[in-house]
């Protein structure tokens, strides 16, 4: 949908192209206004098409997890799983911000800084004396490059990493309003990271770690993913124990999870996976110099952290 915008924006100013190469003052003003009308409405349709997406990703991932608990749970188990409705999952996905922004702040500041990158490039051109095909090419790229060299590529790029994100932002708040939903079954929420060599330090510190909704653990003080841009952390539901349920003094058979190369148990948490890898895997997941301070054994992952952030190698 937003290459479809870039395309009408391009043969919008294309249109503008005259009998004099340059742009004039009338063609700059008729220009800014038409990028900002076309940005405004693209901005009307995305919210709208991210609401839509929102709604019907959150009912798959409502399912997609119940149907996860069922199959987890034995059969002699009587579960009586609650399914929000769709309204309760859109007005927690639009409320709950995330990297310290919601997602119609998120759809707001594209279409601010997409407005800005438009005029300000037709704005220099005027400046300048370049022509409207000068404009073109500085925000579209050449043909040559396969038009990478644009300015506009580098917006596809930060949309591309925005949505991952909204993605991972839908499944994480999705899964906390289920769990909210049906806590006579779940007791809390555990961080899952995925194992393999793109973790960000930061998510590799909080793999495992737990929060029980009744506060008497609370290892991650309430965040959930996505805990930075192309975040791919999930979390999983902590089922109360059959002890707990009233049920039996058995517990639920130990199952899973999986890594990069192949399963490892469900216990295992990303520290004690790394410790089994290799040294030169070790070493490009952390750096030359990270491996080393890790290496003496005195640097454990949560040194590298604080606050959620990585942490120089200074600091």
């Amino acid at each position: 949908m937003l290459n479809k915008t870039d395309v009408l924006l391009r043969n919008q100013l294309l249109k503008y192209k005259g009998k004099t190469p340059t742009i004039t003052a009338k063609r700059l003003k008729l220009m800014r206004t038409d990028i900002k009308d076309i940005i405004a409405e693209s901005k009307t349709l995305l919210t709208k098409k991210i609401d839509d997406l929102a709604v019907n990703f959150g009912k798959v991932e409502g399912t997609f997890l119940g149907d996860l608990i069922h199959d987890s749970v034995p059969d002699e188990v009587p579960i009586s799983f609650i399914q929000p409705a769709p309204s309760q999952l859109i007005g927690a996905i639009r409320a709950k911000p995330f990297n310290n922004e919601t997602l119609q702040g998120m759809i707001s500041t594209w279409a601010t800084s997409k407005t800005k990158l438009f005029t300000n490039a037709v704005q220099q051109a005027y400046v300048q004396g370049q022509t409207i095909d000068d404009v073109v090419r500085t925000l579209f790229g050449t043909k040559a490059l396969q038009y990478t060299d644009g300015l506009v590529d580098g917006t596809r790029r930060q949309i591309r990493t925005q949505v991952r994100t909204a993605m991972n932002h839908f499944a994480s708040t999705t899964r906390e309003v289920v769990y909210e939903a049906n806590k006579e079954l779940i007791k809390g929420t555990q961080w899952v990271s995925t194992l393999d060599g793109k973790t960000s330090l930061q998510c590799i510190n909080l793999d495992g770690k737990i929060d029980y909704a009744d506060g008497s653990i609370r290892e991650l003080n309430g965040l959930r993913p996505p805990a930075h841009y192309n975040c791919r952390s999930t979390t999983v539901p902590v089922l109360k124990s059959l002890k707990e349920l009233g049920l039996s003094n058995k517990e639920f058979s130990s199952s899973t999870r999986a890594s990069m190369n192949g399963q490892v148990p469900e216990t295992m948490r990303y520290k004690d996976w790394f410790a089994k890898q290799d040294d030169t895997f070790q070493k490009q997941v952390l750096g030359k110099k990270r491996y080393d301070l890790y290496k003496t054994g005195k640097f454990t992952f949560d040194k590298f952290v604080d606050d959620g952030k990585t942490l120089s190698l200074k600091q």
